[in-house]
C-alpha cells in the first residue's frame, strides 16, 4: 500500500473527468497494476494497489495526476537511477527517482535544457520482473523517444539509456502487496454517443482544465529552439484541420476542454467587442494547448474537423481556422452567420417554413 499523500489527483484537470467527449485513458492503460479506475466523471486511485511509480503522471498531459519523488529532481541531474538501486551501487551524481518509467517527456526536456551534456538513464535490468515494469523491460521508452524527437531539431544532446546490469539480489525489494493479480482494466468513463443531439448536450457539460502543463511543455521547446537559434516548428504540437463542411455552430469550441479551440466575436479589426455590435465570428486554434483528445471531432455535427498529431511549417501561437461575417436577423435582430445571402437566422427561417406549411395545410382543408 502506498501512502495517500504520495499521489495527488486534481479532478478538474483530468480531461476525461471534465469532458464526456475527450478520448483520454492514458493513465488507465499505462498503470502497471490496474490501480486506476473511474466513476461518474471521476478519477479514482486504489492506494492498496498503487506503487507510486509515477507512470500515470508521466503520460498525463495536464498534470491531473502528480506523484511525489519526481518534481524536485527532474531538472537537477544528468543521470537518473531507479530508487531500488542501493546507494552504494548508484552512478556518481545520479538522481534517484521512484521509477524510470515515471520520468515524463517534459521532465526529460527540462533536464536536457539545463544540462551541459547527454542525459543518461541507468538500466539495471530489473524492470521486467518488477511490479512497476509489468513485464515491460523499458517503461521509460515512450517518454525517451518523444524527448529525443524534440531534441533532434535543436541540439546534439540526447537522452540515452545505458545498460549496467546488476544481479537481482542487489535491488531493494519492490512494494510487497501484489499477492493477488489485479482486476481487468475497464473503460475509464462512460462516453456519450456521438449523435448530434448527444454531442450538443455533452458540449454544454464540458468544463475547462488548467493548461499550465501544456504551456510548460511549449515553453521548454521554445527555450530549446531559442538556444539553438532555430525557428520553433509546428511539428512538435497537434493541429486541427477544418473543411468547407463546417456548419459554423461553434459547438467544437464549447467541447474543447483546454481552450485550444475558442470562438470570439470581433469587429473588422479583430478586436473582441460587445455582442450587440458584432460583425464577424472567428474560430481560433492554439496548438500549444491541444492534447489531441478528439473532443472537437466528436462534437462537430458536420464532421468538418480532424485532429492530427503534428502540424507542419513554423509554429503559430494562434491560427484563425474560420472567419465568418455576421449580420442581424431581419425579424428577431439576433446576430447570426448567414449562408448564401440569408436574411433570417436559422430559428426564424424554421418558424417561417412551419408557418408556410401550416397555411398550406389549412388551404387544402
Amino acid at each position: 500500500m502506498v501512502e495517500p499523500d504520495r499521489i495527488r489527483v486534481t479532478q478538474d484537470r483530468c480531461l476525461a473527468a471534465v469532458s464526456p467527449l475527450a478520448v483520454c485513458e492514458r493513465c488507465l492503460t499505462t498503470c502497471p497494476t490496474a490501480a486506476i479506475s473511474g466513476g461518474e466523471q471521476q478519477l479514482i486511485i486504489n492506494h492498496d494497489r498503487c506503487l507510486a511509480c509515477g507512470q500515470c503522471a508521466a503520460v498525463c498531459p495536464t498534470d491531473a495526476v502528480e506523484v511525489a519523488g519526481f518534481q524536485d529532481t527532474a531538472c537537477q541531474a544528468p543521470i537518473f537511477e531507479c530508487r531500488r538501486t542501493r546507494t552504494r551501487d548508484r552512478a556518481d551524481g545520479a538522481a534517484s527517482v521512484p521509477c524510470l518509467g515515471g520520468l515524463s517527456e517534459t521532465a526529460l526536456l527540462a533536464a536536457a535544457l539545463s544540462a551541459e551534456d547527454t542525459i543518461t538513464l541507468i538500466d539495471r535490468g530489473w524492470c521486467r520482473r518488477c511490479p512497476a515494469g509489468a513485464d515491460n523491460a523499458a517503461p521509460w521508452q515512450t517518454a525517451v523517444d518523444a524527448a529525443n524527437q524534440v531534441l533532434a531539431h535543436f541540439t546534439v544532446r540526447r537522452i540515452e539509456v545505458h545498460k549496467r546490469p546488476l544481479p537481482q539480489r542487489h535491488a531493494d525489494p519492490p512494494p510487497d502487496f501484489l499477492q493477488a493479480q489485479g482486476a481487468a482494466r475497464r473503460a475509464l468513463f462512460k462516453r456519450v454517443t456521438a449523435s448530434p443531439a448527444a454531442t450538443a448536450v455533452a458540449a454544454k457539460e464540458v468544463n475547462k482544465v488548467d493548461a499550465g502543463a501544456l504551456q510548460r511543455r511549449k515553453n521548454l521547446i521554445a527555450a530549446l529552439a531559442d538556444s539553438a537559434q532555430t525557428p520553433l516548428g509546428a511539428e512538435h504540437f497537434p493541429t486541427v484541420k477544418i473543411s468547407d463542411a463546417c456548419c459554423d455552430s461553434r459547438v467544437c469550441a464549447s467541447a474543447c476542454p483546454t481552450f485550444a479551440l475558442a470562438s470570439y466575436n470581433t469587429d473588422a479589426t479583430g478586436v473582441d467587442i460587445d455582442a450587440e455590435t458584432v460583425t464577424a465570428s472567428e474560430l481560433l486554434f492554439s496548438a500549444a494547448q491541444c492534447t489531441a483528445c478528439g473532443a472537437c471531432e466528436q462534437a462537430c455535427p458536420s464532421g468538418a474537423l480532424s485532429v492530427q498529431a503534428a502540424g507542419a511549417g513554423e509554429f503559430q501561437p494562434v491560427t484563425v481556422l474560420r472567419h465568418r461575417p455576421q449580420r442581424l436577423c431581419n425579424e428577431c435582430e439576433a446576430s447570426f452567420i448567414p449562408r448564401d445571402g440569408e436574411a433570417l437566422c436559422g430559428q426564424c427561417q424554421r418558424d417561417r417554413e412551419l408557418a408556410r406549411e401550416g397555411f398550406g395545410l389549412r388551404r387544402r382543408l
